[in-house]
């Protein structure tokens, strides 16, 4: 049986990877350099992230290196946050319309072809074309006459993406941004609801159980509630009566007798911690006088343990009794103990106490026996019960704070409700009054001098803390005021009056209902947030610019606003990715959070809390540098996707991911005081992205039975479950659900992919605002980079710079100044616009030891870095003049005119022609960086006192 005679050729152009797919594009176009020149995957370009403003310079940039005919030079674009604005758009105008807008959506344009769209890509970013309107590429394909809107004037129309139709948006904004808080509010409210009706059955379930209770901690003379006397007869004394004189006050929840259990408990731990002291070396009492040889420490652990249990159920029976008989009639009221029917209660009690600390101590007997031996068990041992003991003590605190919410929530329905609404309000104000006005006459004292700024500044994240703690309070306590005013008839509790049933079951009903619509449908987590708004404007102003169905609607009057959507804008990422063409291939760098690693790693759980996840053409790679060190799954094609059902999501959706910044999540900037207070706020950009099945693949099939069982059974309470994640930023890979954010969560130049990949020249645009020019993003790079990659990034010397470049283009670097590469940066009119960097292998300890510093050059780095230089126009150094930030400002900037989108522009498009027409090199100054081919033999570097070695990066804090 014979193949096809095709089916070789389909099997093989199946088999290319995108870098052959792509060189095999670019050869249709006969460009002037062939493999040799420029090696597949030698040369990339890195777009910072820095919202919309490295989303302008970038575009300037790129105008400039295309209009010399050396855009297709880079294989690479790696892009983050603004940089991906911008790096969606260039990749989008390669996209055919077929590939544009949902699966199946009927009546595609016809597609372009290789030279037609390099064509119509280098008209669109040619710096001559300023025409509002350009020819449309596929009615010229038709021989037919036409025009849509330029991409670029698109654009710079939308600078005010976020708001472009000013008021009218702001009002749009303002209803999403309420109606999305109160959704989550409402969540927030239902859940709290629940969990206080579960506590309420509890204790009201603990009232009856124990109604003496109720004189210890229900104080109040409202003849609704339930009181009795205790009278005690003491021999030779009147009768005395302990709770007959009514206190007004307030009702202490019954929750209050948990935490002191939990203490209990806590130092039941702390003492069988210090009784492990004799396993060390053994008791001659247990093991035997005389006896040389040590008992096993395992053997001797379960005679002390069952000895102590012996002793403490005693002790507890005990101390129980002792405590009844102080209870029931003081010190001397012993002799009337077997008359009363009352003290009693604490027999059982003890009992029950002492059998429950039994069964308990069992189970963790085995626990704690189990997990070591030998030598380590002792140690292993000590470890678990100081774990155990900080578990207890957590939960004391919490159900301190929740029944200290519940008895505000008990006094606000009782005494409190009347002591606020009587005349002692008034007095009340009266004493604030005078306080409100001393805290405003010293605002401006802790202002002046940057005082409290400076305070606030250092500890943002504790007051964020405590404010965030705080409201989440209120609503806790707003929902458990209303579960006590339903369930008791607007009446304090109490066994007598009873819990009224029939109102406290619907109140039940309607919220287990409320709880599983609400919880089930856990798309509600993106939906509340602002994900959607921010994706949506980003799409129509970015991806919208290259459709061509917007853009020949905008070329005519009364044309679709940008607020309104348009199937086209929309493109399947794994379609955006997997559609072959000359462009760049785009890679797209998000942050996937973590806070609890799959492997406990404290360098990712506790200093990053998050790992780079990269989207390509092949498919998506999570933390891939370290997932090869590890030997893990670290890369999934969108085959696995498709195969595990992995939510789809479109380009502008990834670049709204790419950009989350402002989030509950921040990578190493997460914290748990910024995460309270973002969720609250509901200052949430980053996506809870459905991953079904595909990231926990390392767990055993037992785990992962438990797991999916599990998963099951929360199914309906799913989405308090993320929700409650964000509020404490507790972010895994091992949930069906993982959090997306910002690239520049864990690395903002988008370089450190390109580093991964082993680019030989790599150009950055470093656009991140940096007011200071303390570089930190090239400081990030450079530690991960030798963490992770095992690569050292230096400062080349002044001589290498001359070498590469030439003299004339050594003047546009940085490096080499006396004053410092950093200070030179800062200062204005200079003619530097750059820092060329070179990247080596790090050397072993045995070549070390020989005194090399670096075994080979893997290549160099062109760090663009945008600045006030010297042949700037001069509306852009009149724009500078009258913004001194500029162009550093800040990211949170998201508004630009005319003027200032222009400036941004322009000076993007300064920096490449610098570059590129400032050398001898010339136009082909990124090229001449390429080692030669084959790569030279390893650069040994010696150390000498002679030379001086490479320019270090100092990382500063």
């Amino acid at each position: 049986m014979t193949d096809h005679p095709h089916a070789g050729a389909a099997a093989a152009k199946r088999q290319l990877t995108p870098l052959e797919q792509r060189r095999k594009h670019i050869a249709k176009l006969n460009l002037d350099f062939t493999e040799t020149d420029i090696p597949p995957g030698s040369m990339g370009l890195a777009l910072s992230g820095g919202g919309i403003r490295s989303a302008t310079i970038s575009l300037g940039f790129v105008q400039a290196i295309t209009r010399h005919k050396r855009l297709l030079d880079f294989d690479y674009l790696s892009t983050v946050s603004g940089g991906g604005y911008f790096g969606s758009f260039l990749r989008s105008l390669f996209v055919a319309d077929s590939d544009r807008g949902r699966t199946g959506m009927a009546d595609p344009l016809p597609d372009l072809d290789v030279r037609e769209t390099q064509a119509f890509v280098e008209e669109v970013l040619s710096y001559d074309a300023k025409q509002e309107l350009i020819d449309d590429p596929i009615l010229k394909k038709q021989g037919k006459a036409g025009k849509i809107r330029n991409p670029i004037w698109w654009l710079r129309e939308h600078g005010r993406y976020l708001a472009p139709n000013g008021p009218t948006d702001y009002g749009f904004a303002i209803a999403y941004l309420v109606r999305n808080w109160v959704a989550l509010l409402y969540t927030f409210t239902i859940a709290a609801a629940a969990m206080f009706l579960v506590l309420l059955a509890c204790e009201w379930a603990l009232l009856c159980c124990w109604p003496k209770l109720i004189a210890f901690l229900h104080w109040g003379d409202s003849p609704a509630r339930y009181t009795f006397d205790l009278r005690v007869a003491i021999k030779g004394h009147a009768a005395l009566d302990l709770v007959s004189k009514a206190r007004s006050g307030w009702c202490l929840s019954p929750l209050l007798v948990l935490p002191p259990l939990f203490l209990f408990f806590s130092l039941c731990s702390g003492a069988a911690y210090w009784l492990t002291v004799s396993l060390r070396t053994g008791n001659a009492w247990l093991a035997g006088a005389g006896k040389a040889k040590q008992r096993d420490p395992v053997a001797q652990f379960w005679l002390q343990w069952l000895l102590i249990l012996a002793l403490t159920a005693v002790a507890t029976a005990l101390f129980c009794i002792e405590s009844g008989v102080y209870a029931a009639g003081w010190a001397g009221a012993v002799d009337h103990m077997r008359t009363m029917a009352a003290p009693w209660w604490f027999m059982p009690f003890g009992i029950v106490l002492a059998l429950t600390a039994l069964i308990v101590a069992v189970p963790v007997a085995i626990w704690t026996a189990t997990g070591a031996s030998g030598d380590a068990f002792t140690n292993e041992l000590r470890r678990r019960f100081t774990a155990l003991g900080a578990a207890l003590n957590q939960w004391a605190v919490v159900t301190l704070v929740l029944a200290l919410i519940d008895t505000l929530a008990l006094a606000l329905l009782g005494p409190g409700r009347a002591w606020l609404l009587d005349h002692r309000l008034a007095g009340l104000f009266a004493a604030l009054v005078p306080a409100a006005a001393w805290l405003i006459s010293k605002v401006p004292q802790w202002f002046a001098g940057g005082t409290l700024v400076k305070f606030l500044g250092e500890h943002v994240w504790t007051v964020a803390l405590i404010i965030g703690a705080l409201l989440f309070g209120l609503v806790a306590l707003g929902a458990d005021i209303v579960v006590q005013w339903i369930a008791w008839a607007a009446a304090p509790w109490s066994p007598a009056t009873g819990i009224a049933w029939t109102q406290a079951g619907s109140l039940g009903g309607a919220v287990l209902v409320l709880c599983v619509m609400t919880g089930s449908f856990s798309g509600f987590i993106n939906l509340s947030s602002l994900f959607s708004l921010y994706a949506g404007r980003l799409t129509r102003a970015y991806l919208g610019a290259s459709n061509i169905v917007r853009l020949r609607l905008a070329a005519e009057a009364g044309s679709k606003p940008i607020t309104e959507n348009d199937p086209k804008d929309y493109i399947d990422v794994s379609r955006y990715q997997q559609s072959a063409s000359a462009a760049p291939i785009h890679l797209i760098n998000a942050t996937l959070n973590e806070t609890h690693s799959r492997a406990c790693s404290q360098l990712i759980d506790r200093d990053r809390k998050g790992v780079p996840i990269v989207f390509a053409p092949d498919g998506i790679l999570v933390d891939p540098a370290r997932a090869a060190t590890l030997q893990q799954q670290g890369f999934f094609s969108w085959a696995d996707l498709a195969k595990e059902q992995v939510e789809s999501l479109s380009v502008g959706d990834l670049c709204a991911i790419s950009g989350a910044a402002a989030s509950s999540a921040m990578g190493s900037r997460t914290t748990l005081g910024g995460a309270l207070a973002f969720t609250f706020a509901n200052i949430r950009l980053g996506y809870w992205w459905a991953v079904r099945d595909l990231l926990p693949e390392a767990q055993t099939m037992n785990t992962r039975l438990i797991w999916r069982i599990s998963v099951a059974c929360t199914w309906p309470f799913r989405t308090y479950f993320y929700l409650r994640n964000e509020m404490i930023a507790a972010y895994s890979r091992e949930n069906r659900r993982v959090y997306l954010t910002d690239g520049g969560h864990f690395e903002n130049s988008g370089t450190y992919e390109l580093l991964r990949r082993k680019a030989r020249v790599i150009v950055t645009c470093d656009n991140g605002a940096d007011p200071d020019f303390q570089f930190e993003d090239l400081e990030d790079l450079v530690r991960k980079a030798r963490i992770d990659l095992g690569l050292s990034v230096t400062v080349a010397g002044h001589e290498q710079v001359e070498q590469l470049v030439g003299k004339g283009g050594a003047t546009h670097f940085l490096n080499g100044d006396a004053r410092g590469w950093r200070a030179r940066a800062g200062m204005k009119g200079d003619t530097g616009c750059a820092l060329l960097l070179e990247v080596h292998s790090v050397a072993t300890d045995a070549a070390r030891a020989e005194g090399y510093l670096h075994i080979e050059r893997e290549g160099v780095i062109v760090w663009v870095k945008p600045r006030l230089f010297h042949g700037l126009p001069p509306d852009v150094t009149g724009y500078g003049e009258r913004n001194p930030t500029f162009p550093q400002q800040t990211t949170g900037d998201q508004f630009f005119d005319e003027a200032q989108w222009e400036s941004y522009r322009a000076l993007g498009y300064s920096l490449g022609e610098t570059l590129l027409g400032g050398s001898e090199a010339g136009i082909d100054l990124f090229r001449k960086l390429l080692p030669g081919a084959p790569p030279p033999p390893p650069v040994r570097k010696r150390r000498s006192t002679s030379a001086k070695p490479p320019h270090p990066i100092v990382v500063t804090r």
